[in-house]
C-alpha cells in the first residue's frame, strides 16, 4: 500500500501531468512563463509532447518531468525542446541543478543518436516547484561549488574547454619543459617523415630524465614511437638505442628493437588434432610489442613458464625466444 506521501506525489503528478498534456494548458503557460528572448524566436504553436521520461527510478515517486518539442519561428524546420521537471518533495533540493544537468544531458544524448546534423539541440530547462516555502536553493550548477572555487568553475568547467593544439606549440617551447617534452616532441612529430631525427635530438633530455629515474616513462615513449613511426632505417635506430641510452636503459630499449625488427615475421605454430583429423594447421600471428613487455615482466619477476603461458597466448618456443633476448 502506498504511504500518504506517496499518495500526494501521485496526486501531484497526475495533476501536472494531465493538465500539462492539454497542448492549450501547455502553451498558455508557455506563454507567460518563458523568457522572453526564447519566446520571441520559437513557435508555440508548433509545440508538441514528447513521449520520453529522463527522471531517474530512485527519484520518479517524488518527481514529474514532461519534454516538448517547438520549431523556431522564421519557416525554419530547427526543433527545440522545453523540458519541465516537477518538483514533489517536501525539502528543497540544493543539488537540483546538477540533476538538471544530468537529465539534459540524456536529452541531448538521445537526440544526437537520431541526427546526422552534427548540432546539438537547444533544450531549455524549466523547474515548477510548488513546495511551501520559497525556494532558496541554487538554480546555476555554478552555485554549487565552494567559494573559492567558483570563479574557475564558470570560467573552465561546462564552458569552452582549453585547447592544447601541438601544432601550434613551437619546438623551441616544448624543449623547455623538462619532464614533458620527451612526451611532447614525439607525440607531434612521430608521424613526419623526420621522426628519427627528432627521437635523436631528444638524446641529452632523456639521459637527464633516466638520472631522474623516469625509466618507465622513457620506455613507454620509445615503445610509442617504435608503434607509430615509420622506422627506414633499422640500424640507425638501433644505433641511437645504443648511443643514447644509459646500460640499465639499453638492455630493455634493445629488447623492444628485437621485438620490432622480427614484428613482421609470421610465428608458424603447430596445433595437433585426433580423432582422424588433419595434425597440424598453421596459424600465423604476430608478436606485439605489448605482450612481449608483460612477458618480460613476468620473467623479471621468475613467474613460472607455466603461469606464463596460462597468462599469455604465446607458445613456450616465443617465450624461450623472448628469454633470449632478455640476456642479451
Amino acid at each position: 500500500m502506498a504511504s500518504k506521501k506517496q499518495r500526494v506525489v501521485q496526486v501531484h503528478d497526475h495533476a501536472f501531468r494531465g493538465a500539462m498534456s492539454d497542448l492549450r494548458v501547455a502553451k498558455d503557460f508557455l506563454s507567460n512563463y518563458l523568457p522572453v528572448e526564447v519566446k520571441e524566436r520559437v513557435d508555440l504553436q508548433t509545440l508538441t509532447l514528447q513521449k520520453e521520461s529522463y527522471v531517474d527510478s530512485e527519484l520518479k515517486l517524488f518527481v514529474t518531468d514532461l519534454l516538448y518539442s517547438v520549431e523556431f519561428k522564421g519557416g525554419e524546420k530547427k526543433e527545440a525542446y522545453i523540458y519541465f521537471l516537477l518538483e514533489h518533495l517536501s525539502t528543497q533540493q540544493r543539488l537540483a541543478p546538477w540533476r538538471i544537468l544530468q537529465y539534459t544531458c540524456q536529452i541531448v544524448k538521445e537526440k544526437l543518436e537520431g541526427s546526422e546534423s552534427g548540432f546539438l539541440p537547444l533544450i531549455i530547462p524549466i523547474v515548477v516547484y510548488n513546495g511551501s516555502r520559497e525556494y532558496f536553493q541554487p538554480t546555476s550548477v555554478y552555485d554549487l561549488f565552494a567559494e573559492e572555487e567558483r570563479v574557475l568553475a564558470k570560467k573552465y568547467m561546462f564552458h569552452e574547454f582549453q585547447l592544447i593544439d601541438f601544432s601550434q606549440v613551437s619546438d623551441e617551447e616544448m624543449r623547455t619543459h623538462r619532464w614533458s617534452q620527451l612526451m611532447e616532441i614525439l607525440l607531434k612529430h612521430a608521424h613526419s617523415r623526420e621522426a628519427m631525427n627528432y627521437l635523436e635530438s631528444l638524446s641529452e633530455a632523456i639521459l637527464g630524465l633516466a638520472k631522474e629515474r623516469a625509466d618507465n616513462y622513457i620506455l613507454t615513449m620509445l615503445r610509442y614511437y617504435i608503434e607509430v613511426a615509420e622506422i627506414d632505417d633499422k640500424d640507425r635506430f638501433i644505433n641511437f638505442l645504443h648511443q643514447s641510452l644509459p646500460p640499465s636503459l639499453e638492455q630493455q630499449a634493445m629488447t623492444l628493437a628485437q621485438v620490432w625488427k622480427n614484428e613482421g615475421r609470421q610465428e608458424g605454430r603447430q596445433e595437433g588434432r585426433q580423432e582422424g583429423r588433419q595434425e597440424g594447421r598453421q596459424e600465423g600471428r604476430k608478436i606485439g610489442i605489448q605482450e612481449t613487455l608483460t612477458v618480460l615482466d613476468l620473467l623479471r619477476h621468475d613467474t613460472p613458464i607455466e603461469e606464463i603461458l596460462r597468462i599469455t597466448r604465446m607458445s613456450r618456443e616465443e617465450i624461450a625466444e623472448i628469454k633470449k633476448c632478455l640476456h642479451h
